[in-house]
């Protein structure tokens, strides 16, 4: 389960076309399209981007090892981790994606 700031959870589930598909407490599938994995400061996090809205708003998400051996993903409170991750992100995909400063 994921909780996002609004406390609500959220199962994820992916598939082959690099899409993460987070289930809210409501039942509603939210796709999300996997735009890279990041490794940093001994942890790992991925940046993904709503598929079904016209945002430009990459989302990034700490991952988790659960006792399952399922990843879980948690939301990262710490701006400057953020964009740490932002950057990396930015440095490694320049040539794949038109950044905006």
């Amino acid at each position: 389960m994921l909780k996002n700031e609004d406390g609500k959870e959220y199962d994820i589930e992916e598939n082959e076309d690099n899409i993460i598909v987070l289930t809210d407490d409501e039942g509603q599938d939210i796709p999300f399209e996997l735009l890279d994995i990041i490794e940093h400061g001994g942890q790992r996090y991925i940046v993904i981007l709503p598929v079904d809205e016209d945002s430009e708003v990459v989302t990034i998400l700490r991952i988790e090892n659960s006792d399952n051996h399922f990843e879980r993903y948690s939301s990262i409170d710490d701006e400057e981790i953020i964009e740490n991750i932002f950057n990396i992100f930015k440095d490694k995909n320049s040539g794949i994606f038109n950044f905006e400063e």
